[in-house]
């Protein structure tokens, strides 16, 4: 079953006189129970996509236009208040990038759980103290830690908590923003298998944020290769990992180390482009070797394989 289906999802923010397109006309599906992984170097709009998914859009914002779907529902034709009272955090919830910063340094962890509880008004104090103790439960942690204030809390218990309270009225999509990128890899391992548990057991579908593709293919189901504002692959985790089509996610693969090859890392040249006057064509012809002559000239087409795997490059024009 469909979860949700983005079309033509598009985020553009103004800075000075300059229009910044993080954003660009990005489309994708989700299945009830999937984790999609999305994956790109900093600054390609993966933080932007999720602030356009649940609509939490900076001042600066502007060109924000597409489909969003979810459960056949355009949220886009919901007003604001709509939005917040019936979608977010009840069907769409999301763990933001930094947890101390998401975190109200004068509450107590048990007051932050319970606030969206006692703002929904149909729950008693005895069902909010239960969930609660319910959701500290589910994240592993003590119940202690409810009457302590964040900055007493580790790294990975602060993330944890931010998890439960993504939870709190039971959504049924999490969007989870770089949720390990602060923490040490022990605890990386720890939160990522608390997320493999709460897939399974609860049935819980994810949206995985991360420019770290190791740990996407530690949970993703498929995974989407984001580059300057644009989803340039997607497709199944293993389609993306072991048979790359597009260059960019060729070259990103080929920067990781690897424990069975010899081979040393390869960093991909040149740099990102700027955003506010992207190249002509794709925009990661400047950095690709393999570039056509097209390639600075048009667009590429959104090329559908036979496996499912949809890739935008013209160099697979000729294999279709």
């Amino acid at each position: 079953m469909t979860l949700l289906k983005v079309q033509n999802l598009s985020l553009h923010y103004t800075s000075g006189s300059n229009n910044i397109r993080a954003v660009d006309g990005i489309s994708f599906n989700m299945e009830q129970g999937e984790v999609l992984s999305i994956v790109g170097e900093s600054g390609c709009g993966k933080t932007s996509m999720s602030l356009a998914l649940m609509r939490l859009l900076p001042r600066n914002s502007t060109g924000y236009s597409g489909h969003i779907f979810f459960h056949d529902e355009d949220l886009m034709k919901l007003s604001d208040e709509e939005l917040r009272k019936i979608i977010r955090w009840k069907k769409i919830a999301m763990v933001f990038q930094g947890a101390l910063n998401s975190l109200n340094p004068v509450m107590r962890i048990e007051q932050q759980l319970a606030e969206p509880l006692i703002l929904d008004a149909s729950y008693s104090r005895d069902a909010i103290s239960q969930r609660i103790t319910e959701l500290i439960g589910m994240v592993h942690l003590p119940n202690e830690i409810l009457r302590r204030y964040p900055h007493e809390l580790s790294g990975g218990m602060k993330q944890r908590v931010l998890i439960a309270m993504s939870l709190v009225l039971n959504p049924q999509l999490v969007i989870l923003d770089e949720p390990t990128s602060a923490l040490d890899v022990s605890i990386q391992a720890q939160i990522m298998n608390l997320l493999k548990d709460l897939k399974n057991n609860l049935g819980i579908s994810f949206i995985f944020i991360t420019h770290d593709i190791s740990l996407a293919s530690d949970i993703s189901d498929r995974v989407a290769v984001m580059y300057a504002g644009e989803i340039v692959e997607i497709g199944s985790s293993e389609q993306i990992l072991l048979k790359p089509k597009h260059p960019y996610t060729i070259k990103l693969l080929q920067s990781i180390p690897t424990l069975k090859s010899n081979e040393p890392p390869k960093f991909i040249p040149g740099s990102p482009p700027d955003l506010s006057n992207p190249p002509s064509g794709c925009r990661f012809h400047p950095r690709c070797d393999m570039a056509l002559a097209i390639c600075s000239k048009e667009n590429p087409q959104s090329f559908l394989l036979n496996n499912g795997q949809r890739v935008n490059c013209w160099l697979l024009k000729e294999n279709i």
